[in-house]
């Protein structure tokens, strides 16, 4: 490859080559010429305001005048561009054939005529190519090309869109980059080029480029650190693209909750809905362990949710084994501790009384929200006290106060009967809670005893309302 300025000037036939027999003329252009095409744009046309060509002769010769001036300043520069940018395109011309594959994954396969095969030329490429010999030849130093390292770099971030999407672009596959149009286009050849020589740097020196010793302080300071400081088509990470994805509003797993019943997934699920609406419920995960005896389940569980969503939280009761794994998961740091409620006694009784568990099962029956009729339940809470001991003393167990509170209610003689599921009943002890919620009125101290009262109140808005309420809500 000869550059034009570097022989003198010939007839045009007579730098004919030979490519497979056939003698032909060949004018090339670098496709890293584009770099400097929005600079060829700039100042092509210039607008005149109709007030300056309807004014006096001798104010809009004036006018007239100055623009001249600008246009010609502007034609100056079109001159100067190519000799300003020839040295850096030779440059990247010299690198391509030896990094560009590296980054792109792509090598043009050549036909060896004396070999009658089809070749790869990268690997004697990287064998032959010397950075120092490289160095000497172009007459380039280390710092000279560090700093047209950081110039690429910052002109790349110039044309970047201010759209939140910039690293979701470079994580697309490659194929797709030759389909970008517009100022993400003109973006991705800058931090191509700016690659080239943060390659060769580190060949050259021993160590890739550092950062610039001056920072814009234009808001994109931490994306700006990241394209230095792993090179700026640098490879995503998964954590690098879930956050990505996340402040922009796209990533579709914001919280899974693990619980050991449908109790659990039925308030978490009303919670969040009255809080913020079905739309953001439905975007919960849930999984029912199936009760305390699924224990040794845990594990697998979180460990597999962590991977891909914002955070994994675990709603159980320390019955059996289930508090030994939990235990296990935080002490391993597999679970933050903040991310786990764990209650003494099971849901209900670790959130309301019995007298406020009675109270919610009359309301309730007395306003059924799927047609029955209603019932003036008659249960008296000594009754539900004297069953949940009798039941405790016979199974030498401490059982569930709303499953005997549920299984009183269907028996005829207190009124009824009154049939109710307890994810039914778990729905209605959390409409409970949002409706002692709404009767705080904002008021700090009530919303602190609150709070209090209604644990898992306080874990959905700790835990996992602050997720969903992220960047999307914002």
């Amino acid at each position: 490859m000869t550059f034009r300025e570097e022989g003198p000037a010939r007839a045009w036939p007579a730098p004919r080559g030979d490519a497979h027999g056939r003698r032909h003329t060949s004018a090339l252009y670098s496709p890293w010429q584009l770099l400097y095409l929005n600079d060829v744009l700039l100042g092509k046309s210039v607008k005149i305001a109709l007030e300056t060509l309807l004014a006096p002769a001798e104010e809009r010769d004036v006018a007239l005048n100055q623009t001249r001036e600008w246009l010609e300043a502007q034609q100056d520069r079109w001159q100067t561009l190519d000799a300003a940018w020839r040295p850096l395109v030779k440059l990247l011309v010299r690198l391509q054939n030896r990094y560009l594959p590296e980054i792109t994954g792509r090598t043009t396969v050549l036909y060896d005529a004396e070999q009658k095969l089809q070749v790869d030329p990268w690997p004697a490429e990287c064998e032959r190519f010397d950075p120092q010999t490289v160095a000497t030849e172009l007459a380039v130093s280390a710092l000279q090309v560090t700093e047209a390292y950081w110039f690429l770099v910052e002109r790349g971030i110039d044309c970047e869109p201010r759209d939140g999407l910039e690293l979701l672009r470079r994580a697309r596959p490659r194929s797709s980059h030759k389909r970008m149009r517009g100022t993400s286009r003109q973006a991705r050849d800058h931090f191509d080029a700016a690659q080239l020589l943060w390659l060769f740097l580190t060949d050259l020196t021993g160590d890739p480029p550092g950062r610039p010793p001056l920072w814009p302080m234009d808001g994109r300071q931490p994306e700006r650190a990241a394209l230095y400081d792993q090179g700026p088509p640098a490879r995503t990470t998964r954590a690098q693209l879930q956050e990505e994805l996340v402040q922009a509003g796209l990533y579709p797993h914001a919280v899974h909750v693990v619980g050991e019943g449908q109790s659990e997934r039925e308030m978490v699920w009303r919670l969040v809905a009255g809080l913020l609406g079905r739309r953001w419920a439905d975007e919960l995960g849930f999984t029912d362990l199936g009760g305390a005896g699924s224990a040794s389940r845990l594990n697998t569980m979180v460990n597999g949710f962590t991977t891909y969503a914002q955070r994994t939280v675990v709603i159980v009761d320390s019955e059996g084994t289930m508090a030994q794994y939990v235990t296990g998961l935080i002490r391993s740091d597999e679970l933050p501790a903040d991310d786990v409620l764990n209650f003494e006694a099971n849901l209900e009784d670790s959130n309301f009384t019995p007298a406020e568990m009675l109270d919610v099962l009359i309301e309730r029956a007395a306003n059924p929200p799927d047609g029955r009729p209603a019932v003036a339940l008659a249960l008296p809470l000594e009754d539900v006290l004297a069953a949940h001991d009798e039941r405790g003393h016979r199974t030498r167990e401490k059982p569930g106060l709303a499953g005997i509170l549920l299984k009183l209610a269907e028996d005829p003689k207190y009124g009824g009967p009154v049939t109710i599921s307890k994810p039914d009943f778990a729905t209605a002890l959390a409409e409970r809670i949002l409706l002692e919620l709404n009767d705080t009125h904002d008021d700090e101290q009530k919303l602190q005893a609150l709070r209090e009262r209604r644990p898992l109140l306080r874990f959905v808005l700790d835990r996992i309302l602050p997720v969903l309420t992220g960047p999307r809500w914002e």
